[in-house]
């Protein structure tokens, strides 16, 4: 009999799933909490406790997200990897709150980034855009400051976090891409612009209050973040891209 080869994509999602089965890791066998914390020179602790504790709200809100699409999507492969991410994320959401805990610092959600969560949350477009929202915009995000801060902290405890949490951040931006490579195709111009213009609006709004309103004095000018978010967005702006949802003279347009 011939053997019936699935479509690329399908392939790709099969292929991530079975990745992620294989590469589980829990927060007592892999991490070493008898280490200490070691605090980089620049970064006072309140700003310590404070950058952690929004990476721990940000895995706690794309919990709440992935749970509401799970509602919403009907291939029982995506729901798959869709409750594989839940559990990835409850477990990093776990290893913060034990870093903060050993730290003795916490904050609570940054009034920005609360904000945002409430205009994806709020969102009535086609599904697709909370994908685009948390899988392209703020996963995205996250896994690009958690890879800038391999080299700027010495912590050792961190950096053995951070290596795992790295590699399963990586794998669902993997799968957004893939998915939305995949159904983006299916949809309009004016849906793809409405989405578009969506996660422009949650890119200027949370970055205008995090990291433009976040001082280090001396260290971290505001130039030099000015620079840092809009960098950050030439670079999400080539990920919208590439995924489909606009092109160049469309995003110009939007």
């Amino acid at each position: 009999m011939p053997v019936t080869r699935l479509p690329q994509s399908r392939r790709c999602l099969r292929t991530l799933a079975l990745n992620s089965r294989q590469r589980q890791w829990t927060a007592d066998q892999d991490i070493n909490w008898n280490q200490d914390i070691v605090r980089p020179n620049w970064l006072l602790r309140r700003f310590h406790g404070a950058m952690i504790s929004q990476f721990r709200h940000g895995e706690l809100i794309t919990i709440k997200i992935c749970r509401h699409l799970l509602d919403v999507v009907t291939e029982p492969g995506v729901k798959e990897l869709l409750i594989q991410q839940i559990a990835d994320e409850e477990r990093h959401a776990e290893v913060y709150r034990r870093y903060l805990e050993k730290l003795g610092d916490a904050a609570p959600l940054d009034p920005s980034l609360a904000h945002a969560v409430e205009r994806i949350i709020q969102w009535q477009g086609s599904y697709l855009g909370l994908i685009v929202a948390v899988h392209v915009l703020l996963e995205g995000e996250a896994l690009r400051t958690l890879q800038d801060l391999s080299d700027e902290m010495p912590c050792p405890l961190f950096s053995q976090m951070n290596k795992l949490i790295v590699r399963d951040e990586a794998r669902h931006v993997a799968f957004g891409k893939v998915y939305l490579r995949q159904r983006l195709a299916n949809l309009g111009l004016d849906e793809r612009m409405a989405i578009y213009r969506f996660v422009k609006l949650l890119w200027c709004e949370s970055t205008g209050g995090m990291f433009l309103e976040f001082r280090i004095t001396g260290i971290v000018t505001q130039s030099l973040r000015r620079r840092w978010v809009n960098e950050g967005w030439l670079q999400h702006r080539r990920s919208l891209t590439d995924i489909g949802l606009l092109n160049a003279q469309d995003m110009a347009r939007a």
